[in-house]
């Protein structure tokens, strides 16, 4: 075909490749230009995804056969159907890593958006639109990804501000409750105890929570960061 085409160039002549192409021979080199695309788009939205590169990094150390990639496994299919998640539990137990693998699961299969942020980036960049709007640019940031990673997401100042935790529960139901009602994937983590968690989330955020994905929790599991 390449041959073809230089002769037929040399001449001056213009012949369109499709015409001398059967029709699976067409849909075999769409396919493989779409696919070619994907790859495009998945390598450029991994590149602006954001994750913290220790969790990049250390990504060729994970066990996909323990526990936590059994589990992984087995919770890969709730993305892309509009799931709310929490992974609770320890600090150290394979939480964000996980989330991080879910959304690197919905750039690079289902051709998905995701974006990662931690709740206090969220409240750096909402305190820094204080006084001169944009804070609704924030919020909307945050609302449109098909797939949002909160690490952390009720983590809040241990001292009162100006800005109360209310403010921050406010922001953080306003976001969740978009995404609920748009069906898209939020995958949020949190380093409580069941008991505080329970009594620190909304009912509103924890009804959302237990209808369209649930809480996996990772008390008991191993800590990695103390191997």
């Amino acid at each position: 075909m390449k041959q073809a085409n230089d002769i037929l160039r040399s001449l001056n002549i213009y012949v369109d490749p499709s015409k001398l192409m059967s029709e699976d021979e067409i849909k075999a080199l769409r396919a493989a230009e779409a696919k070619a695309e994907g790859i495009d788009r998945a390598k450029h939205r991994l590149d602006a995804l954001e994750v913290p590169k220790r969790l990049f990094m250390g990504r060729s150390r994970l066990r996909f056969d323990s526990d936590w990639g059994r589990k992984l496994a087995e919770i890969k299919n709730k993305i892309g159907t509009g799931t709310t998640l929490v992974f609770r539990g320890p600090p150290g137990t394979g939480k964000t890593q996980m989330a991080i693998e879910l959304l690197i699961h919905a750039i690079t299969n289902l051709d998905l958006t995701a974006k990662f942020t931690t709740f206090s980036d969220l409240q750096l960049n909402l305190k820094g639109t204080f006084g001169k709007g944009g804070e609704s640019d924030v919020i909307a940031s945050m609302i449109k990804p098909q797939v949002l990673v909160i690490d952390e997401f009720d983590w809040c100042p241990t001292k009162r501000e100006k800005v109360t935790d209310d403010y921050w529960q406010g922001v953080i139901y306003h976001i969740i409750n978009h995404r609920y009602n748009d069906c898209t994937d939020t995958i949020l983590t949190s380093n409580k105890s069941a008991d505080e968690f329970n009594l620190t989330t909304i009912a509103p955020l924890l009804s959302r929570i237990q209808e369209t994905g649930g809480i996996l929790t990772t008390d008991g599991w191993t800590d990695w960061r103390s191997q």
